[in-house]
């Protein structure tokens, strides 16, 4: 008798997907950079998806969360990190990528970060992974443009 249970995950545009029972969960961390400058925050349009999210990603297989952060925060926005602060928000997030067809358990943690200037490298993007690059006032904020992932740590900064 087989005993798994199918599960519910949601994909970036927080659309259901059913687990097969046979399928492994992939699990990882995730770090995401939270840019803020005079009440605005630097946003990434996702070219596979179209929503807006922080800049961030899967941390890769012997990377520190610090590295990973650093490569990811470049690869989307082509701005160099200059310091990493504090933790702002962590949570466990489960979802389906569908490009990768593939279940993820991750812990995804939001951190404050200042950048190095304000030039970007644009021979450092991953054309994969840029998108449209924007800074947006929190003021009067559309919650509605963000994936489900990136919308609770606006919340939060809206609130704060």
């Amino acid at each position: 008798m087989n005993t798994k249970k199918e599960e519910t995950y949601l994909d970036r545009n927080g659309d259901p997907h059913q687990k097969p029972t046979d399928m492994e969960v992939l699990h990882r961390d995730s770090a995401y950079g939270i840019a803020l400058n005079d009440g605005r925050v630097l946003l990434v349009k996702s070219p596979d998806f179209g929503f807006w999210v922080i800049p961030g990603g899967g941390v890769e297989e012997g990377e520190t969360l610090e590295d990973g952060l650093r490569r990811e925060f470049l690869e989307e926005t082509g701005f160099l990190i200059d310091e990493i602060g504090e933790l702002f928000f962590s949570e466990r997030l489960s979802f389906y990528h569908q490009k990768l067809d593939s279940y993820y358990d991750s812990h995804c943690k939001y951190f404050l970060v200042t950048m190095k200037n304000e030039t970007q490298d644009l021979a450092k993007l991953n054309p994969e992974d840029a998108g449209e690059i924007r800074w947006f006032d929190l003021s009067g904020f559309d919650l509605r443009i963000l994936n489900h992932a990136s919308r609770r740590a606006v919340e939060l900064l809206i609130k704060n």
